[in-house]
């Protein structure tokens, strides 16, 4: 699998919940955007699988890409938090079809959709702020 080949660009945030939590309203970060002029992965229609009934983020909880650019037929699943959507413009672009989850920082196994989407590879990623949550 190579990594498609981007270009960086910064650009100033100021939102987020960190800045609602500090709430400091000059408060800015500068960040580093990924931009893949060449982005061959689309966006395609969800499964039919539902969050959580408390899950605070539904648009989040599955995001689906289709890459028919790919030549390795390979489908992968990555379970992940808020923080792991920084990844999906590189990981879509790697693998034929790629699922990503928002398990509301479960990061459980997820026996049912790794059943329903029969991946070839499965991704936990996760930031350990919300280790409890692993070790429930």
């Amino acid at each position: 699998i190579s990594f498609p080949k981007v270009t960086w660009t910064q650009d100033t945030i100021q939102t987020g919940f960190h800045y609602d939590v500090v709430n400091v309203k000059d408060l800015k970060e500068i960040v580093e955007i990924p931009v893949n002029t060449k982005m061959h992965a689309k966006r395609i229609e969800n499964l039919d699988l539902h969050p959580p009934a408390e899950f605070p983020y539904p648009n989040s909880y599955q995001i689906r890409y289709e890459n028919m650019h790919c030549s390795n037929n390979l489908k992968i699943l990555i379970i992940r938090d808020s923080f792991g959507g920084a990844m999906m413009p590189f990981l879509a672009e790697c693998f034929s079809e790629s699922l990503f989850i928002f398990d509301n920082w479960k990061i459980g196994l997820n026996e049912e959709i790794i059943e329903f989407y029969n991946p070839d590879l499965i991704l936990f990623v996760n930031l350990e702020t919300h280790l409890e949550h692993i070790i429930e």
